[in-house]
Protein backbone atom coordinates (compact mmCIF):
# COMPACT_ATOMS: atom_id res chain seq x y z
CA UNK A 1 0.00 0.00 0.00
CA UNK A 2 1.63 3.23 -1.13
CA UNK A 3 0.19 6.66 0.49
CA UNK A 4 -1.73 8.97 -2.01
CA UNK A 5 -0.51 12.38 -2.46
CA UNK A 6 -2.62 14.87 -1.28
CA UNK A 7 -3.21 18.75 0.64
CA UNK A 8 -2.48 19.32 3.45
CA UNK A 9 -5.70 19.94 5.34
CA UNK A 10 -4.81 21.14 8.89
CA UNK A 11 -7.34 21.06 11.68
CA UNK A 12 -6.68 23.85 14.16
CA UNK A 13 -8.03 25.64 16.87
CA UNK A 14 -8.27 28.72 14.93
CA UNK A 15 -10.75 26.55 12.49
CA UNK A 16 -13.39 27.50 14.61
CA UNK A 17 -15.88 29.55 13.15
CA UNK A 18 -16.96 33.39 13.63
CA UNK A 19 -19.43 32.86 15.92
CA UNK A 20 -17.45 30.85 18.68
CA UNK A 21 -15.17 33.66 19.11
CA UNK A 22 -17.66 36.06 19.03
CA UNK A 23 -19.80 34.01 21.57
CA UNK A 24 -22.58 33.74 19.18
CA UNK A 25 -24.12 30.41 18.40
CA UNK A 26 -21.98 27.40 18.96
CA UNK A 27 -22.17 24.41 15.92
CA UNK A 28 -20.90 20.73 16.45
CA UNK A 29 -18.19 21.25 13.91
CA UNK A 30 -17.00 24.35 16.39
CA UNK A 31 -16.74 21.78 18.74
CA UNK A 32 -15.05 19.00 16.96
CA UNK A 33 -12.37 21.87 16.06
CA UNK A 34 -11.92 22.69 19.23
CA UNK A 35 -11.40 18.73 20.74
CA UNK A 36 -8.93 17.86 17.61
CA UNK A 37 -6.79 21.17 18.33
CA UNK A 38 -6.78 19.61 22.20
CA UNK A 39 -6.00 16.60 21.27
CA UNK A 40 -3.25 17.80 19.01
CA UNK A 41 -1.93 19.46 22.46
CA UNK A 42 -2.19 16.40 24.14
CA UNK A 43 -4.96 17.44 26.90
CA UNK A 44 -7.16 14.15 25.71
CA UNK A 45 -9.95 14.69 29.03
CA UNK A 46 -10.67 17.93 27.76
CA UNK A 47 -11.13 16.76 23.88
CA UNK A 48 -13.34 14.52 24.95
CA UNK A 49 -15.44 17.83 26.77
CA UNK A 50 -15.74 19.62 23.68
CA UNK A 51 -17.09 15.71 21.58
CA UNK A 52 -19.34 15.75 24.29
CA UNK A 53 -20.56 19.26 23.86
CA UNK A 54 -20.70 18.47 19.72
CA UNK A 55 -22.64 15.62 20.61
CA UNK A 56 -25.00 17.27 22.81
CA UNK A 57 -25.87 19.95 19.59
CA UNK A 58 -26.22 16.97 17.44
CA UNK A 59 -27.48 13.87 18.87
CA UNK A 60 -26.94 10.42 17.21
CA UNK A 61 -24.12 11.73 15.02
CA UNK A 62 -21.63 9.13 13.90
CA UNK A 63 -19.46 12.38 13.31
CA UNK A 64 -19.79 13.58 16.79
CA UNK A 65 -19.84 9.71 18.62
CA UNK A 66 -16.43 9.14 16.18
CA UNK A 67 -14.39 11.90 17.87
CA UNK A 68 -15.28 10.99 21.56
CA UNK A 69 -13.76 7.55 21.02
CA UNK A 70 -10.80 8.96 19.35
CA UNK A 71 -10.28 10.72 22.60
CA UNK A 72 -11.23 7.49 24.46
CA UNK A 73 -8.33 5.85 23.52
CA UNK A 74 -5.72 8.92 23.82
CA UNK A 75 -7.29 8.11 27.80
CA UNK A 76 -6.33 4.51 27.37
CA UNK A 77 -9.57 3.58 26.89
CA UNK A 78 -8.24 1.30 23.78
CA UNK A 79 -10.46 -1.74 24.57
CA UNK A 80 -13.45 -0.10 25.60
CA UNK A 81 -12.87 1.76 22.13
CA UNK A 82 -12.56 -1.30 20.40
CA UNK A 83 -15.90 -2.75 21.81
CA UNK A 84 -18.20 0.26 20.73
CA UNK A 85 -16.46 0.07 17.14
CA UNK A 86 -17.21 -3.32 17.02
CA UNK A 87 -21.28 -2.29 17.73
CA UNK A 88 -21.02 0.35 15.47
CA UNK A 89 -19.33 -2.01 12.86
CA UNK A 90 -22.66 -4.59 13.41
CA UNK A 91 -24.79 -1.54 13.33
CA UNK A 92 -23.86 -1.17 9.26
CA UNK A 93 -21.22 1.32 9.48
CA UNK A 94 -18.21 1.09 7.34
CA UNK A 95 -15.79 3.78 5.85
CA UNK A 96 -12.39 5.31 6.11
CA UNK A 97 -13.55 6.91 9.34
CA UNK A 98 -14.30 3.25 10.85
CA UNK A 99 -10.65 2.42 9.28
CA UNK A 100 -9.20 5.55 11.06
CA UNK A 101 -10.44 4.64 14.76
CA UNK A 102 -9.62 0.92 14.32
CA UNK A 103 -6.23 1.55 13.30
CA UNK A 104 -5.44 4.48 15.84
CA UNK A 105 -7.29 2.19 18.79
CA UNK A 106 -4.61 -0.94 18.34
CA UNK A 107 -1.41 1.31 17.84
CA UNK A 108 -2.79 2.77 21.24
CA UNK A 109 -3.29 -0.74 22.78
CA UNK A 110 0.12 -2.76 21.18
CA UNK A 111 1.92 0.83 22.71
CA UNK A 112 0.00 -0.19 26.14
CA UNK A 113 0.88 -3.67 25.84
CA UNK A 114 4.43 -2.40 25.53
CA UNK A 115 4.00 -0.35 28.33
CA UNK A 116 2.81 -2.69 30.75
CA UNK A 117 6.18 -5.55 29.30
CA UNK A 118 3.86 -7.54 27.53
CA UNK A 119 6.03 -9.83 24.97
CA UNK A 120 3.77 -12.28 23.39
CA UNK A 121 2.31 -12.26 19.70
CA UNK A 122 -0.20 -9.72 20.07
CA UNK A 123 1.84 -6.96 19.93
CA UNK A 124 2.57 -7.64 16.50
CA UNK A 125 -0.94 -8.59 15.78
CA UNK A 126 -2.04 -5.15 16.69
CA UNK A 127 0.47 -3.46 14.77
CA UNK A 128 -0.35 -5.54 11.58
CA UNK A 129 -4.34 -4.98 11.98
CA UNK A 130 -3.17 -1.07 12.72
CA UNK A 131 -1.42 -0.50 9.23
CA UNK A 132 -4.03 -2.22 7.34
CA UNK A 133 -7.07 0.29 9.25
CA UNK A 134 -4.74 3.06 8.88
CA UNK A 135 -3.54 3.00 5.51
CA UNK A 136 -7.14 2.60 4.10
CA UNK A 137 -8.04 5.52 5.90
CA UNK A 138 -5.34 7.54 4.89
CA UNK A 139 -5.78 6.47 1.36
CA UNK A 140 -9.78 6.86 1.64
CA UNK A 141 -10.01 10.48 2.89
CA UNK A 142 -6.12 12.20 2.43
CA UNK A 143 -5.69 14.68 4.52
CA UNK A 144 -8.57 14.52 6.73
CA UNK A 145 -6.80 12.41 9.53
CA UNK A 146 -3.24 13.95 9.49
CA UNK A 147 -2.23 12.43 13.28
CA UNK A 148 -2.56 8.85 11.43
CA UNK A 149 0.44 8.96 10.02
CA UNK A 150 2.73 8.94 13.27
CA UNK A 151 0.75 6.17 14.01
CA UNK A 152 1.08 4.57 10.99
CA UNK A 153 4.77 5.14 10.80
CA UNK A 154 5.00 3.25 14.36
CA UNK A 155 3.07 0.54 13.75
CA UNK A 156 4.87 0.01 9.93
CA UNK A 157 8.08 -0.05 11.83
CA UNK A 158 6.98 -2.51 14.56
CA UNK A 159 5.88 -5.01 11.19
CA UNK A 160 9.04 -4.09 9.94
CA UNK A 161 7.74 -2.81 6.60
CA UNK A 162 10.41 0.38 6.66
CA UNK A 163 9.69 2.04 3.33
CA UNK A 164 5.66 2.51 4.49
CA UNK A 165 7.07 3.52 8.07
CA UNK A 166 9.67 6.24 6.38
CA UNK A 167 7.30 7.61 4.19
CA UNK A 168 4.25 8.20 6.84
CA UNK A 169 6.98 9.29 9.23
CA UNK A 170 8.29 12.10 6.90
CA UNK A 171 4.06 12.62 6.41
CA UNK A 172 4.34 13.43 10.04
CA UNK A 173 6.34 15.72 10.22
CA UNK A 174 5.46 17.39 7.09
CA UNK A 175 2.27 17.84 8.88
CA UNK A 176 3.20 18.38 12.32
CA UNK A 177 7.20 19.92 12.54
CA UNK A 178 6.65 20.75 16.53
CA UNK A 179 6.05 17.38 17.47
CA UNK A 180 8.94 15.86 19.18
CA UNK A 181 7.44 12.30 19.24
CA UNK A 182 6.89 12.11 15.38
CA UNK A 183 10.37 13.55 14.63
CA UNK A 184 11.16 10.59 17.38
CA UNK A 185 9.79 8.11 15.14
CA UNK A 186 11.42 9.33 11.82
CA UNK A 187 14.52 8.84 13.36
CA UNK A 188 14.23 5.19 14.70
CA UNK A 189 12.53 4.26 11.15
CA UNK A 190 15.65 5.86 9.25
CA UNK A 191 18.40 4.16 12.12
CA UNK A 192 16.81 0.80 11.32
CA UNK A 193 17.73 1.51 7.90
CA UNK A 194 21.06 2.59 8.26
CA UNK A 195 21.94 -0.72 10.12
CA UNK A 196 20.41 -2.87 7.51
CA UNK A 197 22.42 -0.70 4.88
CA UNK A 198 25.96 -0.03 6.94
CA UNK A 199 25.68 -4.18 6.90
CA UNK A 200 25.41 -4.18 3.07
CA UNK A 201 28.21 -1.18 2.57
CA UNK A 202 29.34 0.08 5.88
CA UNK A 203 29.78 3.70 5.37
CA UNK A 204 28.49 3.43 1.77
CA UNK A 205 26.34 6.43 0.42
CA UNK A 206 23.15 4.58 1.27
CA UNK A 207 24.06 4.17 5.34
CA UNK A 208 25.30 7.53 5.53
CA UNK A 209 22.10 9.11 4.12
CA UNK A 210 19.97 7.05 6.63
CA UNK A 211 22.57 8.04 9.55
CA UNK A 212 22.41 11.78 8.25
CA UNK A 213 18.43 11.54 8.25
CA UNK A 214 18.46 9.70 11.79
CA UNK A 215 20.40 11.70 13.43
CA UNK A 216 18.95 15.22 12.06
CA UNK A 217 15.32 13.99 12.79
CA UNK A 218 16.51 12.69 16.70
CA UNK A 219 18.29 16.49 16.92
CA UNK A 220 14.49 17.80 16.08
CA UNK A 221 12.81 15.92 18.55
CA UNK A 222 14.92 17.19 21.45
CA UNK A 223 14.47 20.72 19.99
CA UNK A 224 10.86 20.12 19.56
CA UNK A 225 10.57 18.80 22.76
CA UNK A 226 11.82 21.92 24.54
CA UNK A 227 11.98 21.94 28.47
CA UNK A 228 8.46 19.90 28.60
CA UNK A 229 6.78 19.62 32.11
CA UNK A 230 4.47 16.97 31.40
CA UNK A 231 6.35 13.41 32.74
CA UNK A 232 5.47 11.25 29.40
CA UNK A 233 7.14 14.11 26.86
CA UNK A 234 10.13 14.71 29.77
CA UNK A 235 10.39 10.65 29.40
CA UNK A 236 10.00 11.18 25.46
CA UNK A 237 12.81 14.07 25.45
CA UNK A 238 15.11 11.77 27.36
CA UNK A 239 14.45 8.59 24.81
CA UNK A 240 15.18 10.90 22.02
CA UNK A 241 18.43 12.36 23.23
CA UNK A 242 19.80 8.73 24.27
CA UNK A 243 18.97 7.84 20.54
CA UNK A 244 20.93 10.98 19.25
CA UNK A 245 23.93 10.02 21.75
CA UNK A 246 23.46 6.36 20.11
CA UNK A 247 23.91 8.11 16.62
CA UNK A 248 26.82 9.87 17.50
CA UNK A 249 28.74 6.94 18.96
CA UNK A 250 28.31 5.38 15.37
CA UNK A 251 30.51 8.16 14.50
CA UNK A 252 32.81 7.53 17.03
CA UNK A 253 32.26 11.84 17.94
CA UNK A 254 31.73 10.16 22.22
CA UNK A 255 31.97 14.29 22.87
CA UNK A 256 28.83 14.68 21.23
CA UNK A 257 27.36 11.15 22.99
CA UNK A 258 28.08 12.48 26.15
CA UNK A 259 26.18 15.85 25.94
CA UNK A 260 23.43 14.11 24.25
CA UNK A 261 23.58 11.59 27.46
CA UNK A 262 23.28 13.95 29.35
CA UNK A 263 20.64 15.82 28.22
CA UNK A 264 18.80 12.59 28.54
CA UNK A 265 19.78 11.99 31.91
CA UNK A 266 18.93 15.37 33.52
CA UNK A 267 15.14 15.19 31.66
CA UNK A 268 14.52 11.46 33.25
CA UNK A 269 17.35 9.90 35.23
CA UNK A 270 15.41 6.27 35.43
CA UNK A 271 14.81 5.84 31.83
CA UNK A 272 18.62 5.80 31.50
CA UNK A 273 20.87 2.67 31.14
CA UNK A 274 24.04 3.99 33.14
CA UNK A 275 25.79 0.96 32.28
CA UNK A 276 25.14 0.91 28.50
CA UNK A 277 25.92 4.55 28.74
CA UNK A 278 29.38 3.85 30.19
CA UNK A 279 30.16 1.22 27.54
CA UNK A 280 29.61 3.70 25.08
CA UNK A 281 32.10 6.23 26.54
CA UNK A 282 34.62 4.13 27.44
CA UNK A 283 36.95 4.60 23.98
CA UNK A 284 40.57 4.38 23.79
CA UNK A 285 42.39 7.02 26.52
CA UNK A 286 39.08 8.06 28.06
CA UNK A 287 39.31 6.48 31.22
CA UNK A 288 35.51 6.95 32.26
CA UNK A 289 35.89 11.15 31.64
CA UNK A 290 33.44 11.64 29.45
CA UNK A 291 30.76 9.44 31.01
CA UNK A 292 31.60 11.34 34.63
CA UNK A 293 30.95 14.31 32.83
CA UNK A 294 27.72 13.40 31.29
CA UNK A 295 26.44 12.43 34.71
CA UNK A 296 27.89 15.98 35.95
CA UNK A 297 25.97 17.69 33.76
CA UNK A 298 22.86 15.38 33.77
CA UNK A 299 22.80 16.10 37.34
CA UNK A 300 22.46 19.41 37.06
CA UNK A 301 19.81 19.46 34.65
CA UNK A 302 17.78 17.21 36.39
CA UNK A 303 18.80 19.66 39.80
CA UNK A 304 17.51 22.24 38.01
CA UNK A 305 14.46 20.42 36.18
CA UNK A 306 12.82 18.71 39.77
CA UNK A 307 14.60 20.44 42.64
CA UNK A 308 16.40 18.35 45.28
CA UNK A 309 14.06 16.37 47.02
CA UNK A 310 13.00 13.99 44.03
CA UNK A 311 13.74 10.85 44.74
CA UNK A 312 14.92 9.90 41.23
CA UNK A 313 18.35 11.04 42.17
CA UNK A 314 19.30 8.11 43.91
CA UNK A 315 20.08 6.17 40.69
CA UNK A 316 21.65 8.87 39.43
CA UNK A 317 23.67 9.87 42.48
CA UNK A 318 24.86 6.41 43.16
CA UNK A 319 26.48 6.35 39.40
CA UNK A 320 27.83 9.68 40.21
CA UNK A 321 29.63 8.89 43.05
CA UNK A 322 31.00 5.26 40.97
CA UNK A 323 32.23 7.47 38.38
CA UNK A 324 34.03 9.81 40.59
CA UNK A 325 35.43 6.36 42.50
CA UNK A 326 37.09 5.51 39.33
CA UNK A 327 38.69 8.62 38.92
CA UNK A 328 39.92 8.57 42.12
CA UNK A 329 38.10 11.48 42.92
CA UNK A 330 37.01 9.90 46.58
CA UNK A 331 35.95 13.07 48.24
CA UNK A 332 33.12 13.60 45.75
CA UNK A 333 32.42 10.32 45.25
CA UNK A 334 31.99 9.76 49.15
CA UNK A 335 29.61 13.24 48.86
CA UNK A 336 27.66 11.35 46.10
CA UNK A 337 27.50 8.26 47.40
CA UNK A 338 26.00 9.57 50.79
CA UNK A 339 23.38 12.11 48.68
CA UNK A 340 22.04 9.17 47.03
CA UNK A 341 21.60 6.71 50.04
CA UNK A 342 19.72 9.78 51.48
CA UNK A 343 17.48 9.93 48.42
CA UNK A 344 16.61 6.38 48.30
CA UNK A 345 18.43 4.13 51.68
CA UNK A 346 17.55 0.89 48.93
CA UNK A 347 21.03 1.85 47.79
CA UNK A 348 22.50 0.39 50.08
CA UNK A 349 25.94 -0.73 48.68
CA UNK A 350 26.40 2.81 48.18
CA UNK A 351 28.25 2.49 52.00
CA UNK A 352 30.34 -0.03 50.80
CA UNK A 353 31.76 2.54 48.23
CA UNK A 354 31.56 5.06 50.64
CA UNK A 355 33.44 2.96 53.29
CA UNK A 356 36.21 2.47 50.53
CA UNK A 357 36.25 5.92 49.33
CA UNK A 358 37.21 6.85 53.08
CA UNK A 359 39.53 3.57 53.34
CA UNK A 360 41.35 5.67 50.35
CA UNK A 361 41.61 8.32 52.57
CA UNK A 362 42.87 6.65 55.22
CA UNK A 363 39.77 7.57 57.27
CA UNK A 364 39.79 4.29 58.71
CA UNK A 365 36.78 5.18 61.89
CA UNK A 366 35.01 6.25 59.29
CA UNK A 367 35.62 3.78 56.97
CA UNK A 368 34.48 1.71 59.35
CA UNK A 369 31.58 3.07 60.29
CA UNK A 370 30.44 3.06 56.82
CA UNK A 371 31.03 -1.02 56.78
CA UNK A 372 29.39 -1.59 60.23
CA UNK A 373 26.15 0.90 58.87
CA UNK A 374 25.80 -0.81 55.33
CA UNK A 375 25.95 -4.17 57.19
CA UNK A 376 23.43 -3.37 59.53
CA UNK A 377 21.04 -2.61 57.30
CA UNK A 378 21.42 -4.43 53.92
CA UNK A 379 24.20 -7.05 54.28
CA UNK A 380 23.60 -8.81 51.42
CA UNK A 381 24.08 -5.80 49.62
CA UNK A 382 27.98 -5.60 51.17
CA UNK A 383 28.61 -8.82 50.46
CA UNK A 384 27.59 -8.66 46.95
CA UNK A 385 30.17 -5.67 46.56
CA UNK A 386 32.75 -7.24 48.41
CA UNK A 387 32.66 -10.61 46.00
CA UNK A 388 33.47 -8.70 43.11
CA UNK A 389 36.70 -8.40 44.47
CA UNK A 390 36.90 -10.89 47.57
CA UNK A 391 40.16 -11.55 48.30
CA UNK A 392 41.23 -8.03 47.67
CA UNK A 393 38.61 -6.35 49.64
CA UNK A 394 38.55 -9.09 52.60
CA UNK A 395 42.21 -8.01 52.77
CA UNK A 396 41.50 -4.74 53.25
CA UNK A 397 38.86 -5.13 55.76
CA UNK A 398 41.34 -6.90 57.56
CA UNK A 399 43.89 -4.11 57.28
CA UNK A 400 40.93 -1.64 58.91
CA UNK A 401 40.67 -4.24 61.66
CA UNK A 402 44.46 -3.39 62.50
CA UNK A 403 43.55 0.07 62.38
CA UNK A 404 40.87 0.69 64.48
CA UNK A 405 41.16 -2.42 66.85
CA UNK A 406 40.02 -0.73 70.00
CA UNK A 407 43.19 0.53 72.53
CA UNK A 408 43.10 -0.89 75.65
CA UNK A 409 41.39 0.84 78.75
CA UNK A 410 44.51 1.31 81.40
CA UNK A 411 43.65 -0.84 84.56
CA UNK A 412 42.79 1.10 87.57
CA UNK A 413 44.21 -1.01 90.10
CA UNK A 414 47.38 -3.48 89.64
CA UNK A 415 44.81 -6.35 90.46
CA UNK A 416 42.93 -5.55 87.54
CA UNK A 417 43.36 -6.58 83.90
CA UNK A 418 43.22 -4.21 81.45
CA UNK A 419 39.84 -4.09 79.45
CA UNK A 420 39.46 -3.32 75.75
CA UNK A 421 37.94 -0.21 74.52
CA UNK A 422 33.75 -0.13 73.56
CA UNK A 423 34.21 -0.45 69.97
CA UNK A 424 34.71 -4.37 69.49
CA UNK A 425 31.36 -4.76 68.30
CA UNK A 426 32.14 -2.85 65.41
CA UNK A 427 35.92 -4.85 65.30
CA UNK A 428 33.28 -8.36 65.28
CA UNK A 429 31.18 -6.76 61.50
CA UNK A 430 34.22 -6.12 59.99
CA UNK A 431 35.37 -9.63 61.14
CA UNK A 432 32.14 -10.92 60.06
CA UNK A 433 32.22 -9.58 57.16
CA UNK A 434 35.55 -10.79 55.97
CA UNK A 435 34.50 -14.07 57.02
CA UNK A 436 31.50 -13.79 54.96
CA UNK A 437 33.61 -12.49 52.10
CA UNK A 438 35.99 -15.32 52.11
CA UNK A 439 33.96 -18.42 53.55
CA UNK A 440 36.41 -20.93 53.00
CA UNK A 441 39.31 -19.20 55.01
CA UNK A 442 39.29 -20.47 58.64
CA UNK A 443 41.41 -17.02 59.94
CA UNK A 444 38.07 -15.30 59.50
CA UNK A 445 36.31 -16.89 61.52
CA UNK A 446 38.44 -17.57 64.41
CA UNK A 447 38.75 -13.80 64.59
CA UNK A 448 34.96 -13.28 64.65
CA UNK A 449 34.65 -15.82 67.30
CA UNK A 450 37.64 -13.95 69.08
CA UNK A 451 36.22 -10.42 69.08
CA UNK A 452 32.46 -11.84 70.27
CA UNK A 453 34.45 -13.40 73.02
CA UNK A 454 35.81 -10.60 73.98
CA UNK A 455 33.15 -8.84 73.53
CA UNK A 456 31.42 -10.84 76.44
CA UNK A 457 34.23 -10.28 78.31
CA UNK A 458 34.10 -6.71 78.25
CA UNK A 459 30.93 -6.44 79.38
CA UNK A 460 31.73 -8.53 82.34
CA UNK A 461 34.22 -7.12 83.44
CA UNK A 462 32.55 -3.47 83.41
CA UNK A 463 31.60 -2.04 86.30
CA UNK A 464 28.18 -0.90 85.20
CA UNK A 465 25.83 -1.45 83.86
CA UNK A 466 25.55 -5.49 84.82
CA UNK A 467 25.12 -6.65 81.38
CA UNK A 468 21.35 -8.64 80.34
CA UNK A 469 22.06 -12.43 80.59
CA UNK A 470 20.73 -13.03 77.20
CA UNK A 471 23.02 -10.30 75.45
CA UNK A 472 26.00 -12.52 76.94
CA UNK A 473 24.40 -15.66 75.88
CA UNK A 474 23.65 -13.69 72.43
CA UNK A 475 27.56 -12.97 72.14
CA UNK A 476 29.12 -16.44 73.29
CA UNK A 477 26.57 -18.56 71.07
CA UNK A 478 27.90 -16.80 68.05
CA UNK A 479 31.36 -16.61 69.07
CA UNK A 480 31.12 -20.12 69.29
CA UNK A 481 29.51 -20.96 65.60
CA UNK A 482 32.07 -18.79 64.36
CA UNK A 483 35.01 -20.63 66.12
CA UNK A 484 33.12 -23.88 65.09
CA UNK A 485 32.80 -22.63 61.09
CA UNK A 486 36.88 -22.11 61.79
CA UNK A 487 37.32 -25.50 63.25
CA UNK A 488 35.29 -27.10 60.09
CA UNK A 489 37.86 -25.60 57.99
CA UNK A 490 40.94 -26.64 59.64
CA UNK A 491 40.31 -29.23 62.36
CA UNK A 492 43.96 -29.89 62.72
CA UNK A 493 44.87 -26.40 64.08
CA UNK A 494 45.67 -27.07 67.58
CA UNK A 495 44.62 -23.24 68.12
CA UNK A 496 41.50 -23.15 66.82
CA UNK A 497 40.99 -26.58 68.85
CA UNK A 498 41.94 -25.01 71.87
CA UNK A 499 40.11 -22.26 71.40
CA UNK A 500 36.49 -23.73 70.40
CA UNK A 501 37.03 -25.74 73.31
CA UNK A 502 37.22 -22.72 75.72
CA UNK A 503 34.13 -21.80 74.60
CA UNK A 504 32.52 -24.62 75.76
CA UNK A 505 34.39 -24.72 78.93
CA UNK A 506 34.52 -21.11 80.62
CA UNK A 507 31.68 -19.58 78.51
CA UNK A 508 28.43 -21.93 77.56
CA UNK A 509 29.26 -24.76 80.25
CA UNK A 510 27.96 -27.70 78.13
CA UNK A 511 30.05 -30.51 76.14
CA UNK A 512 32.64 -30.67 78.59
CA UNK A 513 33.42 -34.16 77.82
CA UNK A 514 34.02 -32.92 74.03
CA UNK A 515 35.70 -30.18 75.28
CA UNK A 516 38.14 -32.37 77.22
CA UNK A 517 39.04 -34.44 74.22
CA UNK A 518 39.47 -31.10 71.91
CA UNK A 519 42.39 -29.86 74.72
CA UNK A 520 43.89 -33.33 74.67
CA UNK A 521 43.82 -32.80 70.45
CA UNK A 522 45.19 -29.26 70.65
CA UNK A 523 48.47 -30.66 72.83
CA UNK A 524 48.83 -33.03 70.60
CA UNK A 525 48.60 -31.68 67.42
CA UNK A 526 50.52 -28.53 69.05
CA UNK A 527 53.76 -31.00 70.11
CA UNK A 528 53.90 -32.11 66.83
CA UNK A 529 54.39 -29.20 65.20
CA UNK A 530 56.59 -27.90 67.01
CA UNK A 531 58.51 -31.06 66.24
CA UNK A 532 58.93 -29.77 62.43
CA UNK A 533 61.95 -27.93 61.73
CA UNK A 534 62.35 -24.59 60.30
CA UNK A 535 59.00 -23.56 61.44
CA UNK A 536 58.43 -19.95 60.72
CA UNK A 537 58.79 -17.85 64.36
CA UNK A 538 54.94 -16.59 64.11
CA UNK A 539 53.71 -20.12 63.92
CA UNK A 540 56.54 -21.79 66.26
CA UNK A 541 55.05 -18.83 68.98
CA UNK A 542 51.53 -19.44 67.75
CA UNK A 543 51.94 -23.36 68.52
CA UNK A 544 53.90 -22.74 71.77
CA UNK A 545 50.50 -20.75 73.20
CA UNK A 546 48.35 -23.35 71.64
CA UNK A 547 50.47 -26.61 73.70
CA UNK A 548 50.51 -23.98 76.78
CA UNK A 549 46.95 -22.85 76.97
CA UNK A 550 45.62 -26.24 76.21
CA UNK A 551 47.61 -28.17 78.69
CA UNK A 552 46.54 -25.54 81.44
CA UNK A 553 42.71 -25.79 80.47
CA UNK A 554 42.46 -29.27 80.22
CA UNK A 555 44.02 -29.71 84.09
CA UNK A 556 41.68 -26.81 84.47
CA UNK A 557 38.62 -29.14 83.32
CA UNK A 558 39.72 -31.94 84.91
CA UNK A 559 39.79 -30.59 88.04
CA UNK A 560 36.61 -28.75 87.84
CA UNK A 561 34.81 -31.71 86.90
CA UNK A 562 36.74 -33.84 89.81
CA UNK A 563 35.15 -31.51 92.16
CA UNK A 564 31.58 -31.71 90.56
CA UNK A 565 31.38 -35.38 91.19
CA UNK A 566 32.22 -34.39 94.85
CA UNK A 567 29.45 -32.02 95.25
CA UNK A 568 31.70 -28.66 94.51
CA UNK A 569 31.56 -26.13 91.70
CA UNK A 570 29.09 -25.08 89.62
Amino acid sequence: MRLVPHLLLLLTSCSSTSAMRDGGSETPGDWIAKGRSQLEQGDAAAAETSFQRAAELEPGSFHTRMWILRAWMEQGRSNDTLDALDELYRAGRKGPEMAYLYGMAFVRRAEGYLASGVTDSSITMNFQDAVSYLGEAVDGLPGEFPDAYRALATAAWHTQDLDLARESAQRAVAFYPKDGAAWLVLGRIAMSQFVIAQEGEAWGPAAEGNWFVAKNAFAEAVNAFGTPQEPGQRTQLSEAAQELGQAWIWKQDRAQAAQAFALAIGWAPERVDYSKIFGFLSGEGQEGALFRAALERGTAIFQGNAGGSDARAGNLLWWLGWARFQQRDFPLAEEAFLASLAKNPEFANAWYYAAMARFERQDWSGAAEALEQGWGVAPEAILSAMRADPETNAARVEYLIGQVFPAEIPASSPEEVPIPGASLLQVAHLAEICAETVPSEPRHWNNLGLFLRDEGDRLEQSAEPEPEPAVLADLYERAFAAYERALALAPEDPQILNDTAVMLHYYLDRDLERALEMYARAKALARARLEVPDLPPQERARFETALADSTDNRQALEELLADRARGGGR
